[in-house]
């Protein structure tokens, strides 16, 4: 079926939710049943992508009969979650939502990885469209769909020279049925037994501004365990969250920088006869020097030395991936709300108002 597929702008996004809208109440009260997953249950969460231009429409005869929303919620503009997405039951089987994709992956060319929520009797549709599956939760046992459009750093089973990120979370373990020591692997159970778990391994090459040349986005756990390599050395590891800056993690790792958080929202757990920087969170009103072991991130320099019970000392080491990732510019804002506006603007049409709001269900 022809249709012609239209993003949504500051004069075209009113036309476009009323006929949205006025369907799904039609479809709605059709069904007389609350229960029944109709999306004009989230009429709230689709005005909010509309009115953002975070949403595009199929119109067959200039009609609205499907449409798509999504959000950016990994911290990265690579990685994208569609939010909904919907075709008139009539209007189905007719390749309007692939139509959909194509226009949307035509359209925002820095975007790497769609992700989803789908809902059981929508499954089909996705595994037909070449997406995969990937537990979300183990706990309450929810999964996501993704699908790689544009190249992401390979795997490696072993640790590469050079520089490199070492990975493990809940999402690797592949077993249908989780034991409750599976349920609870976290990145301080990895870091406790090193040998016991297979990390993923991927190969990095930065830029000048500590950019990823190729971005790193896999299925991730948010407990889960990261390891910062250079030239096989372990300089950084932790949860995600507590390494670096802007991480959410919902359901996947995505990184297109290497920056650590703020330092005052972090400390250094380090042995004297190590060098690795350790990351933890600060609980509300603790001092991160009041114990011998607990010392200000500003010293986790690859390359400088301790005694027991006495504060590192840093050394000036020659430029290097350590040192560099290590480096944050006093008063630089290096990857907040700043960057975090800038990015959902290039995703939009015009600029947002709110952040998106985050739901849960999809379908085709």
């Amino acid at each position: 079926m022809k249709t012609n597929i239209v993003f949504t702008d500051a004069g075209n996004k009113t036309q476009y939710l009323r006929e949205v809208l006025t369907w799904l109440e039609a479809d709605f009260h059709k069904r007389g049943d609350p229960l029944s997953g109709s999306f004009w249950n989230n009429h709230d969460v689709i005005e909010a992508a509309f009115d953002e231009c975070r949403a595009m429409v199929a119109l067959s005869r200039n009609k609205a009969v499907g449409f798509m929303i999504w959000a950016m919620k990994s911290g990265s503009d690579r990685l994208i979650e569609i939010d909904i997405v919907e075709v008139k039951s009539t209007y189905r089987r007719k390749g309007i939502f692939t139509n959909m994709l194509a226009a949307f992956v035509d359209k925002f060319t820095n975007v790497c990885v769609l992700s989803a929520h789908v809902l059981p009797q929508a499954e089909a549709v996705f595994r037909a469209l070449g997406w995969s599956k990937t537990m979300h939760n183990q706990l309450n046992s929810t999964y996501s769909h993704y699908k790689i459009i544009r190249p992401v750093l390979p795997e490696l089973t072993e640790l590469p020279d050079g520089d490199a990120i070492a990975v493990f979370s809940q999402a690797n373990v592949r077993t249908a049925v989780l034991t409750p020591e599976e349920k609870l692997i976290d990145a301080y159970r990895v870091m406790e037994q090193q040998g016991k778990y297979l990390k993923k391994y991927f190969k990095i090459d930065l830029d000048g501004d500590q950019k990823l040349r190729i971005p790193l986005i896999v299925p991730f756990h948010y407990e889960g365990y990261v390891g910062v390599y250079h030239d096989k050395k372990l300089i950084a590891e932790g949860k995600a969250r507590y390494v670096f800056e802007n991480m959410p993690c919902p359901g996947f790792l995505a990184i297109d920088r290497i920056r650590l958080k703020p330092q005052r929202q972090l400390t250094l757990s380090a042995a004297s006869s190590s060098s690795t920087a350790r990351f933890f969170p600060v609980a509300a009103g603790q001092n991160p020097s009041s114990s011998p072991s607990q010392l200000p991130v500003s010293n986790a320099m690859f390359g400088s030395s301790s005694s027991a019970g006495q504060p590192m000392e840093r050394r000036s080491p020659a430029p290097s991936f350590a040192a560099s990732f290590f480096a944050t510019p006093p008063g630089q804002d290096s990857e907040g709300e700043t960057r975090q506006k800038r990015v959902r603007q290039e995703l939009v049409t015009e600029a947002p108002t709110a952040n998106p709001i985050v739901p849960t269900l999809t379908k085709p």
